[in-house]
């Protein structure tokens, strides 16, 4: 067992374990209700302050109307338990009409004690053998290696929500017991090439794990991944996530051993809840993880369901190798770079050849090619990525991650926004936390026409990742398809608050400018997604039709010109011809073209049912009967 500081309060011959949520008196245990456990608590850790009655009863009922006499009960059973003696203030004096105040002297100590850790042999690492071995193998064996970050993994999952919400966690009743967690990417001391992926990877797969948990709400790994490498302090990285509670770590390695130190702090005022250290080497690992799993299920019977249980106890697959390489592609996927899904791609691979029923793999594969992946089109991206996420659900029903790959498919692929609406609501059934799921669905009901419910899909989108750059970006995209414009300038404006440089949001602004008729508007920040994306072809096609539409159709058709010749043998994509077109007046030329898009299968066609810039062709019979083909004719 390894040691860890708990923090105890002693006044008189009195002692309180906050821990155990216990009051001693001379080693003996002094009964109390749990709400006049949290006044005493309260009261003692703002002791010599002047506590007002409406700020210490929201401490004990948040979100709760009770009568001041609850209160005035509480306050009389302490004066009872303590032992004050009527018309003397020993320890809690009264202010009248304000509130309370501990007037006691308090002595606050820390004692070492026995913490939720494997047993290891500590004293044989040492930091001047870490030093050393910074640069030596990983580990001896590797499947030994994985076997032991599973392991971990499994303990460090169950004991991270055991001090979330056992009775016995030491957070005021303000505190609820179940909120927003942070996980962030373990730092990697003494990282090489060969173990730079662990600190990501261990968070990822806690976020994987947590995120089952239907009463917690985890941030993504897309909304720590800025942290990955940093030094900033834990309040303020809390404070910038906007989550109640924050867990990190560090992965540390020593020849053929691993250290693992993990803690887990309340934002609200930097209390550690928990921390723990798991010292091991790579023998009888099953052993402690049987171990583990005894003490979790223990631990956390009470308070999570079966199937809760069940899910974070699971193991994906069997094969230490694979679940390494696993590891390895998310560590490149959360890049989001075509670098980073080329090598993504060839790990979930290798992985999958390693255990063919490894299904997280072929998620990983799904996620990979649904966001463009390495394929030579969108089609064989959407084609790859379909197939990868069917194999992954076949294999396992209950990825939702999956479910949500496969929806995208159903609808930017198949055209088949019914079936895609039915893998959606399954993604979220499984994982109501997982903020994708609800981000694409609100594409999928825009698309419907069902305006107030995507919108209502992409605020919970951000609810649970705050800070998506693209989440945001498609909020306002969600307001312009449903002409609220001023609500899509606001969210534009917002996303670029947190990075001025997110190129897609100037796209969208442009796009509610255009609209507006503010033309000078909509070419700077058209003009700025240029300079900021290296001139994409998308850009090109926006300024020729903001030219259009503000009557500068020479400037227009120099536009146009430069996206042929800029394509080379390869005439530009339909669609985005279309949309200049349309903005010239040409509309035989907008719907031919249109047409062409359709026989292409282009994935952009679908959002000419609601985009505004189609508005001038929706009351020619051809435009209605190709949207109407579009939503009927499914593959």
């Amino acid at each position: 067992m390894s040691l860890q500081r708990k923090q105890f309060f002693e006044f008189g011959e009195f002692r309180i374990d906050p821990a155990e949520r216990l009051l001693l008196q001379n080693g003996q245990t002094v009964s109390l209700t749990p709400k006049a456990f949290d006044t005493l608590l309260a009261l003692i850790e703002n002791r010599g302050r002047l506590i007002e009655k409406d700020e210490l009863m929201q401490a004990i009922w948040p979100d709760t109307f009770v009568e001041e006499a609850g209160l005035t009960r509480n306050i009389s059973s302490l004066r009872k338990a303590l032992g004050e003696v009527p018309g003397e203030t020993s320890y809690i004096e009264t202010i009248p009409r304000r509130g309370y105040r501990f007037v006691a002297e308090v002595k606050e100590t820390w004692q070492e004690t026995n913490a939720f850790v494997i047993d290891g042999e500590a004293d044989s690492f040492s930091d001047t053998e870490a030093e050393k071995s910074q640069h030596s193998r990983f580990f001896a064996s590797s499947r030994a290696r994985m076997a032991l970050v599973i392991t971990l993994v499994v303990a460090l999952t169950a004991t991270v929500i055991y001090f979330m919400v056992k009775p016995g966690s030491p957070q005021p009743a303000s505190t609820p017991r179940t909120g927003t967690l942070a996980v962030l990417p373990f730092k990697v001391v003494g990282a090489s090439p060969e173990t730079e992926h662990l600190g990501i990877g261990m968070a990822d797969t806690l976020i994987t794990a947590l995120s089952s948990v239907r009463d917690m709400r985890v941030l993504p790994t897309s909304s720590v991944l800025r942290y990955d490498g940093t030094n900033e302090d834990t309040l303020s990285v809390g404070q910038a996530l906007k989550v109640d509670t924050v867990l990190e770590g560090t992965i540390q390695q020593a020849g053929d051993r691993i250290r693992v130190t993990v803690q887990l702090t309340r934002v609200r005022d930097k209390w550690m809840l928990w921390a723990g250290k798991f010292d091991e080497d790579f023998n009888g690992y099953l052993a402690i993880q049987d171990s583990i799993s005894e003490r979790v299920s223990s631990a956390l019977a009470l308070r999570l369901t079966t199937e809760d249980r069940s899910r974070l106890a699971k193991r994906y697959t069997e094969n230490p190798e694979a679940h390494q390489l696993y590891l390895k592609g998310r560590f490149f996927w959360n890049k989001r770079t075509r670098e980073g899904y080329k090598k993504a791609i060839e790990l979930f691979n290798q992985a999958i050849e390693k255990d063919q029923s490894y299904a997280l793999a072929w998620a990983g594969l799904a996620d990979c090619y649904v966001l463009g992946g390495d394929a030579k089109s969108t089609e064989e991206a959407f084609s790859k990525a379909k197939e990868a996420a069917t194999k992954a659900i076949a294999l396992d029903e209950t990825l939702a991650e999956a479910h949500a790959s496969l929806a995208l498919t159903r609808m930017a692929y198949d055209w088949n926004f019914a079936a895609a609406e039915e893998e959606f609501r399954r993604a979220i059934a499984l994982n109501p936390n997982y903020p994708t799921s609800h981000h694409w669905y609100a594409d999928c009901l825009i698309l419907m026409g069902r305006i107030d419910e995507a919108i209502a899909s992409i605020r919970r989108a951000q609810e649970l990742d705050p800070l998506s750059l693209i989440i945001g970006r498609d909020a306002g995209r969600i307001f312009y398809f449903a002409r609220r414009y001023d609500e899509a300038i606001d969210q534009c404006r917002k996303t670029l608050e947190m990075d001025p440089g997110f190129y897609p949001s100037h796209v969208t602004l442009g796009d509610v400018y255009v609209q507006q008729k503010a033309y000078d508007e909509a070419i700077a920040e058209y003009n700025s997604a240029v300079s900021l994306s290296s001139g994409r072809s998308l850009m090109r096609s926006s300024l020729a039709y903001v030219y259009a539409m503000s009557g500068r159709k020479d400037e227009a058709q120099k536009k146009l010109d430069q996206m042929k010749e800029a394509s080379g043998e390869r005439p530009p994509p339909s669609f985005d011809l279309a949309v200049v077109y349309t903005g010239l007046g040409e509309k035989d030329q907008a719907l031919e073209l249109l047409e062409k898009a359709y026989r292409e299968r282009s994935y952009r066609l679908i959002y000419m049912i609601v985009d505004p810039v189609f508005d001038p062709l929706r009351p020619d019979p051809r435009f209605e009967q190709l949207a109407r083909r579009i939503t009927s004719s499914p593959r």
